[in-house]
């Protein structure tokens, strides 16, 4: 038996849709993140992942891991946010990775040699892309912030005033974030 969970999908300018989730491995008794497209049709698309239809799905690790959303680059290259396996009752870490056109791991360009990250915030929920290329990543989690990833993969510092991520103050315990929509110029709506 195999439970998949999709969270997200989204068309791409080719007509092309692409989606991310996470799958139980019944065999290995683990969570994967998934990743994974269809034609414009519908179908299955055959030239992504292994080249069988199949999906792209990563541990990340030795544990669980849960693909949350995904973003595309006009390069045409993936990246998904989801996040790790936390202590009972917590979220666990969140984690940021990239994929090529074709459904590869991105290991030599986006955080060497593993191609994939742990942001600043917790959990890994909505995620963008600047037009300066730079990534953001929402917390999903129990805060509502944003944190920026260089192009290649590290946390970016110079999000606001020396750090990589920024937190508004709400009245509440648990705000999350868990929209995204990025501007011309840069900025961005967290909702």
């Amino acid at each position: 038996t195999v439970k998949r969970e999709i969270t997200e999908a989204f068309g791409l300018p080719d007509g092309k849709i692409a989606w991310a989730g996470s799958e139980y491995v019944q065999s290995e008794s683990k969570w994967a993140s998934l990743l994974g497209k269809l034609t414009a049709g519908g179908a299955v698309d055959q030239t992504f992942g292994n080249s069988t239809g199949n999906v792209s799905r990563n541990h990340f690790g030795a544990g669980d891991s849960f693909g949350i959303a995904l973003a595309a680059q006009p390069d045409g290259k993936l990246i998904v946010s989801g996040r790790l396996p936390g202590t009972p009752g917590q979220h666990g870490p969140g984690l940021l990775a990239r994929f090529s056109a074709g459904g590869e791991l991105d290991t030599s360009t986006f955080a060497a040699p593993d191609g994939w990250m742990q942001p600043t915030t917790s959990v890994s929920g909505a995620v963008g892309i600047q037009p300066s290329g730079k990534i953001l990543a929402a917390d999903g989690g129990n805060n509502f912030s944003a944190c920026r990833v260089t192009t290649t993969g590290a946390n970016d510092p110079t999000m606001q005033g020396g750090v990589s991520c920024v937190e508004p103050s709400f009245d509440g315990d648990a705000d999350t974030g868990t929209g995204m929509v990025v501007l011309p110029d840069g900025g961005f709506v967290l909702v």
